[in-house]
């Protein structure tokens, strides 16, 4: 069973499992704890199916099952109730918040401006607060302590992504609003920490961090997630707990091939939501949902069911495909989205978390810092933008905080291509690649061009690093800052994205239909109310092509077939559905199991006796007709002028194929004795030379038929002559204009069979001097 179809069972699975048996049977759809049992009835008397609620005096859980109050999970109090009060408060404050996001409807609007808030400084070069301190973080949190927001950026400082050497540290800052550069308040030590994500909360006074969990390298990376009690910089790998979801490629746990997790915790504490990567298609994210208290007290956290598995759609736009955090309220989830190229689109997608996209939108985020002319233009003492990267995202009080990269080189490399010129952003020595306009390599530019032409075999240097800064921006529909420091959260510096009605993101699978269906693509008229193919597929190997302009028979269609099963290994080409209707080509792997492999056979079909002739080109470079000895090279009316080869010809003269074998009488020879050898120049070649065109020798065929007849016999007989006539044939083109057949008037042409002549002359030449040899020898007698 392949990876797909192992992926496309566990979703099956989850969606039965996890909404039949878990939703219906057992879902946490919570209501507020009640003090007592006895509560459950007065407080909730009406409460429906599925509802559940905690009792806390026991710590007990319970859900209205078939009418009743079951017990369904006995916990610790204690430290739930003292949740349970700060969730309370939280939600509040954040159901005030996202008021501004949701209108009238109860339609999630985008935010229209976003501000820069601060620039965390972690240093880079010289200036680096702690080893690899300058590459790109890989995610932000906040969380608000007696009443101080801290930001938590987490910095990979060790080992290649996803991979089970990688380590990270968490750096905090305190929130500042100035748009200055902002100096750490603690770092921790290296922590074997998961590639990317990050989400904080603070329960029981203690401030806990939420990350990917580092549990293996390659498919098995990024499992689920690790939970942090942070402690300043004292904090180390023992203030980890792991808690692994997933199992490992091949353990047959029903979500095995998740990989690459994304993970946050909700806001209100409830939800780990992990954005997730499948083994079968690489560019393709999934969102899997669990109750966090179910994993966080449970014995084996990868036994817990998620109460939702979804796909999110890829948004429009290169590299958009990457997940590169995600945040939640516990209503809302928000995947922020894009990749390193400083002109790439960073798309933040809504979602509720049942799995209903709400929308998206772009934000510039580091760009809107800069004008285009300082982007673009040159402008900038930085030189040119290399990277301004999404890196992270979290929610505050109805606003989105985002953190993205602001990274700038002097001295890149300019080139000119195709009328504009680029600037070389990757961080290592480029030769070849794609062309400039069309790579994250380089950066369209108005500065001059300081390399000439772009050349595929040139090597180009990178330039030199002179900011590598990390920028936190506040995104929301009212901020309350002056006018200035407030930008719109598009500024058309991103790239236009396709203007295509249907524009699909790259993936291991662009479009599906379900197993063992034909697909139809076709025109259909409105106005008409009908359909014309254009295109279907067929027997699942079958590719037909119509011709569906009006008047155009929409029934007949030419086809591609293409054959890998039981051994054989080609590709049919038809003007209609087999070779039987007309011309074909045969193309054959040079794998295929029959004794045609490597061959090329080219088809045609006659009307007149529904016979089908090919000629093949042979694996071997051979090429030959089809069928011994029964098609011929040119005709009558269509010759070919000169035939080239290194040696003769071979004919077969096998005394198996022949029969009534006799010499060849005397009358024939005396008849050939009488055929006159002549010299002559072809009239077409003198209508095109003139007086250069050349003289040949040998025989007219017409002279060969008149003097074998005046001997009685006639010349047909002995395959010495041939004769030809055609009819009258019309002008044919194409819908192009192209002829593809010229008009010829009727006509006829007589042939003659040179070595049969040449065969006779010597048999002539033979009996001639045996007689001349008898002559002499009675002579000398």
């Amino acid at each position: 069973m392949g990876m797909q179809t192992q992926f496309e069972n566990a979703v099956e699975e989850v969606s039965q499992r996890a909404f039949d048996k878990v939703v219906d049977r057992a879902r946490i759809d919570w209501l507020s704890p009640v003090d007592t049992f006895d509560d459950l009835a007065t407080t909730y008397p009406d409460a429906s199916e599925g509802q559940t609620v905690m009792v806390r005096d026991t710590g007990k859980i319970y859900r209205m099952t078939d009418g009743v109050w079951r017990e369904i999970q006995d916990i610790d109090p204690t430290a739930i109730n003292e949740v349970d009060e700060r969730l309370t408060e939280n939600i509040s404050e954040v159901a005030a918040g996202m008021a501004a996001w949701i209108d009238e409807n109860g339609t999630m609007r985008p935010p229209k401006y976003q501000r820069k808030l601060f620039e965390p400084f972690v240093g880079w070069g010289d200036t680096e607060l702690f080893p690899s301190a300058a590459t790109a973080p890989q995610g932000l949190a906040q969380v608000t302590v007696d009443g101080q927001t801290k930001i938590f950026m987490l910095s990979r400082v060790a080992g290649s992504g996803w991979s089970v050497d990688e380590r990270s540290r968490i750096v905090e800052f305190n929130l500042s609003e100035d748009g200055e550069e902002v100096q750490p308040v603690a770092y921790s030590q290296p922590l074997k920490l998961g590639h990317q994500g990050l989400s904080a909360l603070v329960e029981n006074g203690r401030v806990y961090l939420f990350s990917g969990a580092n549990t293996g390298g390659g498919v098995n990376s990024q499992k689920g997630y690790s939970k942090i009690e942070w402690r300043g910089s004292e904090t180390s790998d023992s203030d980890v707990v792991t808690y692994r979801l997933f199992g490992d490629a091949g353990s047959g746990h029903l979500l095995q091939d998740h990989y690459r997790s994304t993970p946050c915790v909700s806001s209100d504490g409830q939800l780990v939501i992990l954005s997730t990567q499948g083994t079968w298609e690489g560019n393709v994210r999934y969102c899997v949902i669990y109750n966090r208290m179910e994993i966080e007290n449970a014995d084996i956290p990868a036994e817990v069911m998620p109460i939702n598995v979804f796909k999110t759609p890829t948004p429009t736009g290169d590299n958009t495909h990457i997940v590169q955090d995600v945040a939640s309220d516990g209503k809302y989830l928000f995947l922020l989205r894009g990749g390193v190229h400083p002109l790439g689109a960073n798309v933040i997608q809504i979602f509720e978390v049942t799995g209903y996209e709400v929308g998206s939108f772009n934000a510039d985020l580091s760009l809107g810092d800069y004008s285009e002319a300082e982007l673009l233009g040159g402008a900038s003492d930085l030189g040119i933008p290399v990277q301004h990267e999404p890196e992270g995202i979290d929610v505050k009080d109805g606003q989105l905080l985002v953190l993205s990269t602001d990274v700038w080189r002097t001295n890149c490399p300019i080139v000119s291509y195709e009328g504009k010129n680029y600037a070389m952003i990757a961080g290592q020595d480029l030769q070849g690649g794609s062309q400039p306009n069309a790579s994250t390599d380089w950066i369209v530019t108005k500065k001059s061009a300081t390399q000439g032409e772009w050349s595929s075999s040139t090597t180009y240097n990178p330039g030199e690093y002179s900011k590598r800064g990390k920028v936190v921006h506040s995104l929301g529909h009212r901020l309350d800052v002056q006018a200035m420091t407030t930008k719109g959260i598009s500024s058309a510096v991103q790239p236009r994205q396709s203007t295509a009605s249907v524009h699909i993101p790259g993936s291991a699978v662009d479009v599906s239909i379900p197993y063992g269906d034909a697909l139809q693509l076709a025109q259909y008229s409105e106005l008409g109310q009908f359909f014309r193919y254009m295109l279907t597929i067929n027997r699942m190997n079958s590719f037909r092509f119509y011709d569906f302009r009006d008047g155009a028979d929409n029934n007949n269609y030419s086809a591609i077939n293409i054959i890998r099963q039981n051994g054989r290994v080609y590709t049919e080409l038809r003007a209609k559905e087999s070779h039987l209707e007309g011309g074909g080509i045969n193309l054959y792997g040079s794998d295929d199991s029959a004794g045609v492999a490597g061959n090329t056979l080219i088809y045609s079909h006659n009307p007149e006796n529904n016979e089908s002739h090919n000629v093949r080109l042979q694996a071997t470079g051979a090429w030959r007709p089809g069928n011994d000895g029964t098609q011929n090279l040119g005709t009558a009316n269509y010759r070919w002028n000169n035939i080239y080869g290194s040696s003769d010809t071979i004919n077969t003269s096998d005394r198996r194929l022949k029969q009534d074998i006799k010499p060849i009488p005397n009358e024939v020879l005396d008849a050939w004795a009488n055929v006159e050898f002549v010299q002559y120049r072809f009239k077409d070649a003198v209508l095109e030379k003139g007086a250069d065109a050349r003289i040949h020798v040998g025989l007219v065929a017409q002279n060969i038929y008149e003097v074998f007849e005046s001997h009685g016999l006639n010349a047909f007989d002995y395959g010495l002559i041939g004769y030809d006539e055609w009819p009258a044939q019309e002008e044919v083109q194409d819908e192009s204009g192209n002829v593809v057949q010229e008009s010829r008037e009727a006509g006829s042409i007589w042939s003659v069979r040179f070595d049969e002549c040449q065969f006779l002359e010597l048999a002539l030449q033979r009996r001639e001097m045996e007689r001349l040899k008898a002559q002499l020898g009675s002579l000398e007698k």
